[in-house]
């Protein structure tokens, strides 16, 4: 049995199993990340609706604490006051 570890597009899933009918595809290191950022977010948005206003960065969530200004660290507050479940989706975020 072979492993192939590839981009999740479907042109290399197809060459994959063209070639490699028998193994199994797993996703690369860079695409299971994608998925579950995009989910992470998708839902923060669903919590908080004013996430999707071009006006507020949904990046402050992704971002390390420690690359935070002070005025950053602010705007977040607010955010998890008006949605306590924002800051707990944050913190399990950045410990995993």
């Amino acid at each position: 049995m072979r492993i192939v570890c590839v981009d999740l597009s479907s042109s290399y899933r197809s060459i994959v199993r063209k070639w490699f009918p028998k193994a199994w595809i797993v996703a690369d290191r860079f695409d299971v990340i994608r998925l579950i950022q995009y989910h992470f977010m998708k839902l923060c948005r669903e919590i908080a609706p004013e996430l999707k206003d071009k006006g507020f960065s949904s990046g402050l969530l992704r971002r390390k604490p420690e690359r935070l200004t002070a005025l950053q660290w602010v705007a977040l507050k607010k955010l998890f006051a008006r949605h306590p479940p924002l800051h707990r989706l944050r913190v399990i975020a950045h410990c995993v």
